[in-house]
């Protein structure tokens, strides 16, 4: 069975997502815990994605045309 969640669950959990994929580059972007360069550009793409989503779920839920 596949669970069904209202859109603001949704945004929530893209939020979650967002806030815990900013909180590795904070911890392991720089300093004596750095993480490879190939690892964080990832984890940035990923964030810059996920932004990029939840812009248009709230344009969407706006009821705004896309850019």
């Amino acid at each position: 069975m596949i669970a069904r969640f209202s859109p603001q669950q949704k945004l929530d959990m893209l939020r979650s997502i967002i806030w815990s994929k900013q909180t590795w580059l904070d911890q392991f972007s720089s300093g004596r815990t750095k993480r490879g360069d190939h690892e964080i550009d990832q984890k940035r793409q990923e964030v810059a994605v996920l932004r990029d989503i939840e812009q248009d779920i709230v344009r969407i839920a706006e009821g705004r045309a896309s850019p």
